[in-house]
């Protein structure tokens, strides 16, 4: 029998063998490993990438935005710290903006000083803006001997400028340089047509220099000009009252408070004309209204009580004179009281307690 024949041999030919799969450590195994890891690693790479990108625009876009606002702030800082700096400075004075520069820019004026009408030249203006802005910034500061210095010095360079003429009058008024205050506004009035002020401004340096005549007319050319300045109408009667003629001061004065009710302090004054020209109803009158807007002035009431104290109503001279005493102290009340202005009053018996009352506080 052959071998090879027998049937447990042709079963077993047709038999195939077992698939064996990948054991650790195979070269199969260790490639599979490797593309697991190989995929891990791009994702977390690209991860990485995705990352790095994404941060650095943030950052330069912060960046950006931070440096946008750093650069406007400082713009706007700087404006700022200069007027901090102005208004720290102990030279700061109000002028207008180019006045202002030409303070800044321009240096002392060298050489020779000038002392003719120089052509118009760079340098002459130069001087004369230099003092021009000197005199601004001294009438400012209350230095008025340095304001008027300065400002004749841009005279004397440039006569023919308008408006310093005036200025020099009103600062050699507040000197009291009448003179000079005099001279420099008929020079003022030349360079156009006289103005109510510039008047009554030359008015003030003739009554300086007690030419009563020439402010008397320059007074009366300013109510001319212009009939609503109450200025005018006080310094005529300020001149009147010094020249010892208070009928037409009063004249005056009742024009000035008929345009200027207010005046308290000019009120005073006209009241006491008129109980000087013994017209007490009309003081009465204007010392009723003076009272009723400074009713705490106690020598307005002693004032309205002896103004009364002349008319019919005796009780109401009395009650002014209760209410000056109570704003004085008891000694000053008996002071008043003890002038002849109220002898009319001595013998009334509301007098005569009011008296005891102080004698008693005394």
């Amino acid at each position: 029998m052959d071998p090879l024949s027998h049937s447990v041999y042709n079963v077993r030919d047709k038999v195939e063998p077992p698939v064996e799969s990948p054991v650790a450590g195979t070269p199969s195994a260790t490639a599979s490993f490797w593309t697991d890891t190989q995929r891990q690693l791009r994702r977390q790479t690209m991860l990485f990438v995705l990352t790095v990108v994404v941060s650095g625009f943030l950052i330069v876009f912060i960046t950006t935005y931070y440096y946008l606002q750093i650069s406007e702030a400082r713009q706007n800082v700087r404006p700022v710290r200069q007027t901090l700096e102005r208004a720290s400075s102990p030279l700061r004075f109000e002028v207008d903006a180019q006045t202002m520069y030409l303070l800044e820019e321009l240096p002392v004026p060298s050489g020779k000083e000038a002392s003719e009408d120089l052509p118009l030249s760079v340098s002459a203006i130069r001087q004369a803006t230099y003092y021009l802005v000197s005199a601004e910034k001294a009438a400012k500061q209350d230095r008025n001997e340095d304001a008027l210095t300065s400002y004749q010095k841009v005279a004397r360079i440039f006569p023919d400028i308008l408006e310093v003429q005036g200025r020099i009058g009103l600062l050699s008024i507040r000197l009291k340089q009448y003179a000079v205050a005099a001279e420099a506004f008929e020079k003022a009035s030349r360079e156009g047509p006289m103005t109510s002020s510039m008047a009554n401004n030359l008015g003030v340096a003739y009554l300086g220099m007690e030419d009563f005549e020439k402010a008397e007319a320059a007074f009366k050319t300013a109510t001319r000009i212009n009939p609503h300045y109450a200025m005018a109408y006080f310094n005529i009667a300020t001149l009147y009252l010094r020249r010892g003629q208070p009928d037409k001061a009063s004249q005056f004065f009742e024009e000035y408070m008929t345009l200027q009710p207010s005046d308290t302090m000019a009120g005073q004054t006209y009241a006491l004309i008129l109980i000087q020209l013994e017209q007490w109803d009309h003081a009465a009158t204007l010392l009723r209204q003076i009272a009723r807007v400074a009713p705490d002035v106690a020598p307005i009431h002693f004032r309205l009580a002896q103004a009364l104290s002349h008319g019919p109503d005796r009780e109401a001279a009395v009650e002014a004179l209760k209410r000056a005493i109570v704003l004085v102290d008891p000694k000053q009340a008996l002071s008043w009281m003890s002038r002849p202005e109220f002898n009319l009053l001595r013998n009334d018996p509301a007098f005569e307690e009011i008296l005891l009352e102080l004698g008693a506080q005394d």
